[in-house]
């Protein structure tokens, strides 16, 4: 009986901790990803690399892709599974400077 009255005392604490059972968060807009994607394609080029970018949410659901017209036909798995690796380990968001591209 001991055992269940400290589970209970211990949940009950545990559900006061919890403000709400909704989170917030913000999403990037379409016109941004676009833009992203527009950049980095821009700045590869600039170095001579036929690439395809893809955007995603924080979910990791793509937003925008954008192949560079030379680009080879692997490509889009290529930058989808990037894109899932950087959404799942996260590391790439926390670590980046401002301004630094990965």
């Amino acid at each position: 009986m001991k055992k269940l009255a400290f589970i209970c005392m211990c949940w009950a604490g545990f559900a006061s901790a919890e403000d709400s059972a909704f989170v917030e968060f913000r999403a990037l807009k379409p016109e941004i990803a676009l833009r992203m994607a527009q950049a980095a394609m821009e700045s590869c080029r600039a170095g001579g690399y036929q690439i395809g970018v893809i955007v995603t949410d924080r979910f990791g659901i793509p937003q925008v892709y954008l192949r560079d017209r030379f680009a080879g036909l692997h490509v889009l798995e290529t930058a989808t599974r990037k894109a899932w690796t950087a959404v799942t380990f996260k590391s790439i968001y926390e670590t980046a400077s401002p301004g630094c591209m990965y």
